[in-house]
């Protein structure tokens, strides 16, 4: 102990004049001699702290107030050293009382050993056993380092709040990643070539029962043409043209199509003809932003999260007011907030913001033509008129008109006019009235993911004689649903229910259900109860059936037979007793081929209809091949299969996919070390292996030549392609963007060669102006900037001043710190502070970059 203490002479004397002249503790407490000593605080790599503490007997005891700032975890020590405070998110009670050596955790109390608690001078101090049981965590005691650690600080506030900046840093970069290189659709003359087909036997004596579809898709002029023929040899044949070109930078025309087309406003059909629109051929996803604005106590940090994925976060200010920017995409938009308060309490709810997908955002106009023969329906040409403007980000209105012509009998003229749009984000509200069809609307209900009530009413009119927009006959239509899942943390946990109601002038039909479903282990339990009511001239019919239904994915290594089994059954059940009777297994057996068998059975049948299926990809088709049993005993095999056969141009060779492949694109080409730094492929270059290229949603490695190809993406719309900078042998190799984004077009494979450049090991220091001299400085960032491609690199200096930056390719860059820095350091804005990276002989050079600040306030 004397040892001990010797050894702390320095440590108080390097401590200040004020510390060094404090007069010695005495003992107190039974002749026990407390010992003043300084201690270093270690949360984990979260943070570090010297403080004032007491050593007794071996035990260090710390100051209470200092170390619950430390690991931020507000507490209240009164002017009698009681500790009272509550630890978040469980709000568990914290209490200790030094006069009466009690302490307590919630419900759990006890009483302390003799000076494990002390109140002295002020100060509460408490030794480290006590601590560990009130918060839960361990302590590393090294009296050699004379340092404290805390080994395992997850749970507690500090390093909750650090993992949340850490998220948001890291959904920040990858949200706010933007392309640094792109390129726009090609329009060759002529390019690429899919023929896709298909044949399907229905089983039977006779061959010519067989069905079958061929294809031809071309790149003409940037669009796709497609000439496809389907054949049914019992019935004939039919053949169909056309051509599609899309224009997706434009605002006047974004579309046209020429021949077996589908048309255009919110009833389409298909049609021998033309359309135009300035609609997108594909529409984003991303719809609009919105703000959400509500209130917490001052302090507060809120996150928002948007189909499980941080989007925004703010703090709210001193009036407690928070707003939140919003990405808002197409559909539900499902949104989780979560707000942490300074102790670490935690609060968390959620809200729906629906966005139907005929919206427009606000100030946003849309038109579609279209006109020609009818192909499907009761009629002989058609054309249609639509127009659709964003009045504002909730509310969009759309109008228009269909026109029909018909051999023997009248024509149509029916003009239509709608409003849709949502109320307080949470009443989705819309209305909908077509001359000589029908007027109706719909009212949604959605606060959140997990409650959703609607009710849909129709009335048309019977006057018209064979409508081609509305049933035949059909007066009302009256829909309604619900869905609610108690407890969101139990996602298999909810209730349902819908009713359809369709009457006419002699009949009318309801169908109304109410279901459960639920899980137990790996089966998912489905049930409910299901009404059926038919009328119809003056005679009514209807039953109640109960539905039961069972689902699992078995997952049994140790039986393979058993292994990735899904198996399925279900029951209905009458008054009449047993009315429908299904079983259904699956099971891969080799890679994506798959074995399927079904077992069905209705009342109304004597014997069950039995199925014996298999699913096969092979390298150029998909088939699926099938043996039954029918109720009449009968024993048949069906079969079909169809796929692709793709001219790949840029590695010059034909592909084939089991895939349908009519108006898809592919990407192709080859990743290769630009030693001179042209950005084409020489000769000399040299083709990499091995590398991993990111394609949309498609991963591939490039194979021993360095080529690389992808099919299946969707035309007319921008691909994200990236090089996975880790599967390259040098790390002094880069990719030449790290992020593009390619627009292919259809029915071609789109060369495009990605270049990996050498890169330079970039080094400096940054110095500050003062009155003795420039004096090096630490912490800074810095931001490195590609003047050509607007790349950017960032790097911190380190304690000497000095930084480092690996992997820079060849190009011109300028140095900046961000205005925040400059703020905290207060300096001036930097002048011009270019440099250059080089190529020369395949290897990349940069000089010594010196960056010197000059004091804001001199």
């Amino acid at each position: 102990m004397r040892l001990r203490a010797l050894c702390l002479v320095p440590l108080l004397l390097n401590a200040g004049p004020e510390l060094a002249a404090q007069p010695a503790v005495k003992s107190w407490d039974e002749g026990h001699e407390l010992q003043e000593i300084l201690l270093e605080i270690v949360v984990g790599s979260l943070a570090r702290r010297t403080v004032l503490a007491y050593e007794h007997e071996g035990e260090p005891l710390l100051p209470a107030t200092e170390f619950f700032q430390i690991i931020e975890l507000p507490v209240n020590v009164d002017d009698a050293g009681r500790l009272s405070g509550v630890r978040y998110p469980e709000e568990t009670p914290l209490f200790l009382d030094p006069s009466t050596n009690t302490a307590s955790v919630g419900d759990t109390s006890w009483t302390l050993e003799p000076n494990q608690a002390i109140w002295r001078t002020g100060t509460l101090y408490i030794a480290m056993p006590v601590l560990a049981q009130m918060l839960g965590i361990r302590f590393h005691l090294d009296w050699a380092k004379l340092r404290i650690t805390v080994t395992n600080p997850g749970d507690l506030p500090i390093a909750r709040r650090i993992e949340r900046e850490r998220a948001r840093n890291a959904s920040a970069a990858l949200y706010g990643r933007t392309p640094d290189h792109s390129l726009g659709l090609q329009r060759p003359g002529w390019d690429g070539a899919v023929f896709d087909w298909a044949l399907y036997y229905p089983g039977g004596a006779l061959i010519d029962r067989t069905s079958y579809r061929a294809g031809l898709g071309l790149n003409v002029l940037g669009g796709s043409l497609e000439l496809q023929h389907t054949g049914f040899n019992q019935v004939g044949g039919r053949t169909t043209a056309s051509w599609l070109g899309v224009w997706p930078d434009r605002d006047d025309v974004r579309q046209f199509g020429i021949g077996d087309v589908i048309g255009s406003g919110p009833r389409p059909g298909r049609i021998r003809g033309a359309f135009l629109t300035n609609s997108p051929f594909l529409r984003p996803a991303f719809f609009d932003r919105e703000l959400l604005y509500g209130d917490l106590p001052p302090g507060w940090e809120v996150e928002l999260y948007r189909n499980g994925r941080l989007v925004d976060f703010t703090e709210a200010g001193l009036d407690g007011r928070y707003l939140l920017d919003t990405p808002l995409d197409y559909g539900p938009n499902p949104l989780e907030l979560r707000a942490y308060g300074p102790a670490g309490q935690v609060r968390i709810w959620e809200r729906t913001v629906p966005v139907q997908p005929d919206r427009l955002p606000s100030g946003v106009f849309e038109y579609g033509l279209a006109a020609g023969q009818c192909r499907h329906r009761t009629c002989e040409t058609a054309g249609n008129l639509d127009l659709r403007y964003g009045v504002s980000r909730a509310w969009t209105i759309q109008g228009g008109f269909e026109a029909f012509g018909r051999d023997t009998l009248s024509d149509l003229f029916q003009p239509y006019a709608s409003v849709f749009g949502t109320v307080s984000s949470r009443w989705v509200v819309r209305g909908e009235a077509l001359w000589n069809g029908l007027v109706g609307g719909d009212l949604i209900y959605a606060p959140s993911p997990d409650l959703r009530v609607g009710v849909r009413a129709a009335w048309f009119d019977v006057s018209v004689d064979a409508p081609v927009l509305t049933p035949y006959g059909r007066e009302r239509e009256y829909r309604a649903f619900g869905f609610w899942r108690p407890d969101p943390r139990r996602r298999t946990l909810f209730l349902e229910g819908s009713a359809f109601l369709i009457e006419g002038a002699r009949s009318s039909f309801l169908i109304a259900r109410l279901g459960t479903s639920f899980q137990t282990g790996v089966v998912r339990w489905m049930g409910g109860v299901r009404r059926e009511r038919t009328e119809a001239s003056g005679s009514s019919w209807g039953r109640t059936i109960v539905d039961v239904a069972a689902s699992a994915n078995l997952r049994m290594p140790a039986t393979p037979a058993l292994d990735r089994l899904f198996l399925r059954s279900s029951i209905e059940v009458s008054r009449r007793g047993f009315e429908r009777l299904e079983w259904v297994a699956s099971r891969p057996i080799v890679g994506e081929n798959r074995l399927d068998a079904r077992i069905f059975w209705v009342r109304a049948s004597s014997e069950p209809f039995i199925s014996l299926g298999v699913t096969a990809y092979l390298p150029g088709a998909r088939t699926i091949s099938q043996l039954s049993r029918t109720p009449e005993s009968q024993v048949q095999a069906s079969a079909f299969a169809e796929g692709s056969v793709i001219w790949n141009g840029p590695a010059g060779q034909v592909n084939v996919t089991p895939e349908r492949s009519l108006r898809r694109a592919g990407l192709g080409g080859l990743v290769f070390l630009d030693s001179n730094g042209n950005g084409r492929y020489d000769g000399a270059d040299e083709a990499l292996d091995s590398v991993r290229v990111q394609v949309g949603p498609h991963s591939l490695l490039t194979d021993a030549h360095g080529r690389y190809a992808v099919w299946d993406l969707v035309p007319f719309v921008s691909t994200n392609v990236a090089i996975d900078s880790m599967s390259l042998r040098n790390p002094l190799w880069v990719p030449a963007f790290s992020l593009a984004t390619v627009m292919v077009g259809p029915n071609m494979v789109r060369h495009v060669d990605i270049a990996v450049l050498p890169a330079a090991e970039v080094s400096g220091r940054v110095l500050l102006e003062t009155p003795s001299g420039p004096r090096s400085v630490g912490g800074v960032r810095l931001d490195l900037v590609n003047r050509r491609t607007g790349r950017r690199f960032e790097a911190t200096t380190f304690s000497d001043g000095e930084f480092y930056v690996l992997g820079l390719p060849p190009g011109e860059y300028e140095v900046s710190i961000p205005y925040h820095v400059r703020r905290a350091l207060d300096v001036l804005p930097l002048g011009e502070v270019r440099f250059q990276v080089t190529l020369e002989n395949g290897w990349a050079r940069a000089p010594y970059i010196e960056v010197e600040l000059a004091p804001g306030n001199p």
